[in-house]
């Protein structure tokens, strides 16, 4: 019984941890910047089998371990987020907008996004069977791309009990949590076969635009329609 005053004081002195606060300790303009793992899942049985059967080569995506960056805006009850995250060959891409589920000083301040984005998967090591280069493929560093617009949803949650601060003066914010997405692509597009070109941006010359220049390959298997993917992350906060 005596231990019951001890953790009702500690609750109280770190209450303010308990949520996504500024060090003022305001809800407002709470930004998070945080880096992680992922990993996704997405069944593409005709797509496997294909590259199995042609080049002997493993491409399933399910079980890896890619990078994972984001940067959220927090405004009191509202979240939005830049998303990103993939490797090599994968590469997911995506706007979020939601809402917080979890009260202000909950233990897991957890959100429900909208999000809106970009699929991709590209090989180099890959060339279309029986393909013939064009004359403006030669010599070129040629790419297999898949890229599809696809919406979704996400749901990211903050553990408010490893939240703490460091530094002078409120100092920065230690933030840690868990993220899972769902994510349609309503179209369903061809692979394409091709290479990469970028130009300066007159209006940004730091600024280069990449284009990929490709060509639709109609036999090989499309990509399942619907991916997920689940991770961790820690980042950083005001």
């Amino acid at each position: 019984m005596k231990k019951i005053p001890l953790l009702v004081s500690l609750l109280l002195l770190f209450g303010n941890s308990f949520a996504q606060l500024t060090s003022s300790g305001s809800p407002d303009n709470v930004f998070v910047f945080s880096l992680g793992a992922a990993t996704p899942f997405m069944n593409n049985i005709a797509f496997n089998a294909w590259a199995k059967t042609n080049y002997n080569k493993n491409v399933a995506i399910n079980n890896q371990v890619n990078y994972d960056s984001n940067l959220a805006f927090v405004f009191k009850k509202w979240d939005l987020d830049i998303h990103i995250d993939g490797n090599s060959t994968l590469g997911v891409i995506s706007l979020d907008f939601g809402r917080r589920l979890t009260p202000q000083h909950s233990i897991i301040s957890s959100f429900l996004n909208f999000e809106i984005g970009e699929f991709s998967l590209s090989y180099n090591d890959i060339v279309p069977v029986g393909y013939t280069l064009t004359a403006d493929q030669q010599g070129k560093k040629l790419d297999l791309q898949y890229v599809q617009t696809f919406i979704g949803l996400s749901s990211k949650n903050y553990l408010n009990m490893l939240h703490f601060r460091t530094g002078k003066r409120g100092g920065v914010s230690i933030n840690s949590g868990f993220f899972g997405r769902v994510g349609y692509m309503p179209q369903r597009t061809y692979w394409q076969y091709g290479y990469s070109t970028s130009s300066v941006d007159l209006t940004s010359p730091t600024f280069k635009q990449t284009y990929f220049h490709g060509v639709n390959i109609p036999g090989i298997p499309k990509l399942n329609d619907v991916f997920a993917d689940v991770g961790l992350f820690i980042g950083i906060g005001n």
